[in-house]
């Protein structure tokens, strides 16, 4: 079997790191998403490594490997989905908490700006401005589920 070499694993690992998007993260950093791809990735990947070990060492041959590297591997995509589902659930109770937040910012920052008479300029109506605002942590009791707070950027149209 023909070795990767290091460059060329962590260009593969860069790569498939960038392919991760989901609707919760669309707005984060390029470095940001680059290493929640990677953790999700390396995670799947290390999983199967688990799995084809231990499948190796119970079943002593390379085709009972290569069975637990799909179990594990398959498992560990399981989890990341669920926690996707999990993270979209958060992110989709905390858009109106976050609207609400940044809407008083907005109007806190223009009581500020008229205070002083100075006026945004070349402003398009109807045009939303994206804020990144605090979520505070907050309890789903429909779930039992507590949220966690978080930085959530949201558009606001004015």
């Amino acid at each position: 079997m023909k070795k990767i070499p290091l460059p060329s694993a962590l260009l593969l690992i860069l790569f498939a790191a960038g392919c991760s998007h989901e609707v919760y993260n669309q707005y984060d950093s390029p470095t940001r998403s680059m290493t929640d791809g990677a953790v999700r990735y390396g995670s799947i990947g290390g999983a199967g490594a688990l799995g084809y070990f231990a499948g190796r060492g119970v079943g002593g041959s390379g085709a009972a490997g290569a069975a637990g590297a799909g179990v594990g591997a398959v498992g560990e995509y399981g989890v990341q989905k669920y926690n996707d589902k999990r993270r979209m659930d958060a992110y989709n109770k905390g858009i109106p908490v976050g609207k609400a937040q940044a809407l008083a910012e907005l109007a806190q920052n223009e009581a500020e700006l008229k205070k002083y008479e100075v006026y945004p300029y070349n402003q398009r109506a109807n045009a939303p401005s994206y804020r990144s605002t605090y979520v505070p942590s907050r309890k789903d009791t429909a779930s039992d589920v507590t949220y966690p707070g978080t930085y959530q950027t949201v558009p606001v149209y004015r």
